[in-house]
C-alpha cells in the first residue's frame, strides 16, 4: 500500500505476540508497552471483554480494552504517514497435504533430531534445563537430545502426594532410563507471584502460569543456573488426531478456545453475543472450518496468547527458551501425517516403545495443588464494586463464597472448586486493572 510502512508481521503460530494500540499508536512486545498509561482515558471493548470472560484470554487478538489488540498470524500491521496504525487481514490459502509429498514418520524424527543438534551447536556445551513431565513431548526431546549428560531434567506435580503424582512418577521413570540429572520441585506458594504475572501479561490472559514462576524461582534458589531451556510446548497438538468440532457459524469458533474451564463463562448466558471478530474469521475461512488439521492450526494460534507464559516466564528470569515443535516445517510435517497414525499418537507411542520408554508408572492426575495454594495463601478477595458492571453479582458472591470456604479448609478438590478457581483467576486481572485505573475510566 502506497504511503504505508510495514511495522510487524506475526510469526507462523504467533509464538511471540505483537501488541498494539489503535488509539495511541503504540506497538510493543508486551501488554505493558501498549496499554493506556495511568492518567490516560480508556474504555471497555465489550466484544473483547465477553471473549475474554468466555475463554480466559484475549481470544482472536481482541483484548477487553478498546483499541488494544494482539496481531494474528494472518495480519500485518502498518503505519500511515500521519502515524495512524492500519491492520490488514490477509487470509491464507489452505491446502490439504498430499501424502506423496509428506515426510515419513522416520523423517520427522530425523528432522527433530537435526533441529536439536543445530540448537545445541550454538550452546558451547552449556547445561540445558528440560522441564520433564509424565507426557510424551518432553520424553521424546530427552530421548533425541544429542548428549543426555548436558540435560538437567526438572519436574513438578499438580498432585501433592509425591508417591502418587502422575507427572512426578513418569518423569522419574524416564530420567532413570535415560540417565538424566533429575529432581522434582514441590509447589504450593504460587499465589505469591500474581504481581509477576500481571507485569508480564496484563489483561491478555487470566492469572495462569503461576506454577511456572514458582517452579523456576525455586530451581534458581536451589542452585540451578538460568540458561538454555528446551521446551516441549504444543508438541501434542500437531501430533494428535482430534475429532473436528462442528463449525457452522461464527459462535461455533468459541469451541476452538481450549480453555479447559479456566475461564469465567459459567455464569454467562449460553449464547455468546454477536462478535464482529468471529464473523470476520468465520467468513474468511468458511471453506476450511470443517478440516480437522485447519482447526488444529487455529486452536494453537489462538491459545498461543495464553501459552506464551511457557516462554515468557522463564525468559523473564534469565532462561533462553527453545521449542522445536513451534517451527513451521516440523509443525506442518506432523500435522500432515495420516489420521490413523495421529490417532492417539500411535506413531510416537510405537517409536517410544521400540526404545523402552512407553511403560511409565501410572499415577494420579488429580489436581490438589490449587486447593492447597488457596489454603496457604488465598487469592485476593473479589472486589464486588470493581467488578459489578462486568460480571453477574450473584455469580461473584458464589465464587467468593467457594474460595473463602476453600481457604478455611472447608472444601475438597472437585468441580465446584475448579470452576470457581478458574473464574477467580479470570476476574482478578480485570479487578487489578479497574482498581489501578478507576480515576481514568471513560464510558464512551
Amino acid at each position: 500500500m502506497a504511503g504505508l510502512e510495514a511495522i510487524w508481521r506475526s510469526d507462523f503460530l504467533g509464538t511471540k505476540p505483537v501488541f498494539f494500540n489503535l488509539v495511541s499508536g503504540k506497538v510493543g512486545e508486551s501488554w505493558g508497552e501498549v496499554c493506556p498509561a495511568p492518567g490516560e482515558s480508556w474504555s471497555w471493548d465489550r466484544e473483547g471483554l465477553e471473549l475474554y470472560l468466555r475463554t480466559g484470554y484475549a481470544f482472536w487478538g481482541v483484548t477487553p480494552i478498546k483499541g488494544v489488540r494482539i496481531l494474528m498470524p494472518d495480519e500485518v500491521l502498518r503505519r500511515d504517514s500521519l502515524g495512524k496504525l492500519i491492520v490488514a487481514h490477509e487470509p491464507e490459502l489452505w491446502k490439504q497435504p498430499e501424502e506423496s509429498t509428506c515426510l515419513s514418520e522416520s523423517a520427522i524424527f530425523d528432522l527433530l533430531r537435526a533441529r536439536l543438534e543445530d540448537w545445541r551447536a550454538g550452546l558451547n556445551g552449556r547445561e540445558v534445563c528440560l522441564p520433564l513431565s509424565g507426557g510424551l513431548d518432553s520424553r521424546i526431546l530427552a530421548a533425541l537430545y544429542p548428549d543426555a549428560g548436558e540435560l538437567r531434567a526438572r519436574s513438578y506435580d499438580v498432585t501433592e502426594d509425591p508417591a502418587t503424582g502422575k507427572e512426578r512418577l513418569g518423569a522419574a521413570w524416564v530420567a532413570e532410563r535415560l540417565g538424566l540429572d533429575w529432581r522434582a520441585v514441590p509447589l504450593g506458594g504460587f499465589h505469591h507471584y500474581l504481581p509477576d504475572l500481571w507485569k508480564l501479561f496484563g489483561l491478555s490472559s487470566h492469572f495462569h502460569g503461576m506454577y511456572h514462576v514458582e517452579f523456576y524461582r525455586t530451581l534458581l534458589a536451589g542452585g540451578d543456573r538460568a540458561g538454555p531451556l528446551l521446551s516441549g510446548l504444543i508438541g501434542d497438538a500437531p501430533a494428535t488426531y482430534r475429532t473436528p468440532d462442528v463449525i457452522e457459524g461464527p459462535r461455533d469458533l468459541l469451541k476452538l478456545s481450549l480453555s479447559h474451564r479456566m475461564d469465567a463463562s459459567a455464569a454467562l448466558t449460553s449464547e455468546a453475543g454477536v462478535s464482529r471478530r468471529l464473523e470476520q474469521y468465520f467468513e474468511a475461512y468458511r471453506a476450511y472450518w470443517s478440516d480437522e488439521r485447519f482447526q488444529t492450526l487455529w486452536r494453537i494460534r489462538l491459545k498461543m496468547v495464553l501459552l506464551n507464559y511457557l516462554w515468557a516466564v522463564p525468559a523473564s528470569l534469565g532462561y533462553e527458551p527453545y521449542c522445536p515443535f513451534t517451527e513451521r516445517e516440523l509443525f506442518l510435517a506432523m500435522l500432515a501425517l495420516p489420521e490413523d497414525r495421529r490417532l492417539e499418537r500411535r506413531w510416537q507411542l510405537e517409536w517410544l516403545e521400540r526404545r523402552g520408554l512407553i511403560d511409565a508408572p501410572r499415577g494420579s492426575a488429580r489436581n490438589t495443588l490449587n486447593l492447597r495454594a488457596q489454603q496457604i495463601l488465598p487469592l485476593p478477595r473479589l472486589d464486588f464494586e470493581a467488578l459489578r458492571n462486568l460480571y453477574p453479582i450473584e455469580a461473584l458472591r458464589k465464587t467468593a463464597s467457594v474460595m473463602d470456604a476453600a481457604a478455611a479448609y472447608r472444601f475438597e478438590p472437585g468441580e465446584a472448586f475448579h470452576q470457581s478457581y478458574g473464574t477467580a483467576l479470570t476476574l482478578l486481572p480485570l479487578q487489578t486493572w479497574v482498581q489501578s485505573r478507576m480515576a481514568d475510566f471513560t464510558t464512551h
